[in-house]
């Protein structure tokens, strides 16, 4: 599965955990990060209408962060992420735990892998295609440069585009 994705895509797909690395500054151990996300507005193009999310409790850790001396670098993140999805034509709202947590793999090449379990939340459909996803169980999305190129989920989601429609 190869698909050319917008960078959102996999801004909602690491749910704002990509800062994690940054801010771990390559140590081991727990490092706490306040509320790594301000209110963001998401494309029409992925749900049929625009989307407004607003992140909401936020509590992460870096618990691990590792970086090799190829450059990879590699991050476990857990704690509390709650976001409210709005759609903005209709007002209709869906809060979301996309709690995790989730290794995240960042190769020096731009490859980066997103482990989760428990709850995330995703900008494509199962079949890579344009849409608002939240995952619940183990879910590995794999991306290049170009965007996804794997996606494997054992467990459930709920396709939030379809809870917010009209």
């Amino acid at each position: 599965m190869r698909h050319k994705l917008p960078i959102l895509v996999a801004m909602l797909a690491l749910a704002g955990m990509t800062f994690a690395v940054a801010a771990s500054g390559g140590g081991n151990g727990a490092v706490r990060i306040p509320s790594p996300l301000a209110p963001f507005d998401i494309p029409s193009s992925l749900c049929g209408f625009p989307v407004h999310a607003d992140p909401g409790a936020q509590n992460l850790y870096i618990i691990h962060s590792t970086t090799l001396q190829d450059g990879t670098t590699i991050t476990r993140t857990t704690g509390k992420f709650f976001v409210t999805l709005t759609n903005t034509d209709t007002g209709k709202a869906y809060t979301a735990n996309i709690t995790g947590p989730v290794t995240q793999t960042l190769y020096s090449d731009g490859r980066f892998v997103f482990d989760g379990q428990g709850h995330s939340l995703f900008g494509f459909t199962l079949t890579g295609q344009p849409g608002l996803i939240i995952t619940s169980g183990h879910v590995v999305a794999t991306f290049d440069v170009t965007g996804l190129t794997s996606f494997t989920l054992d467990g459930t989601y709920t396709d939030v585009c379809a809870l917010l429609g009209p």
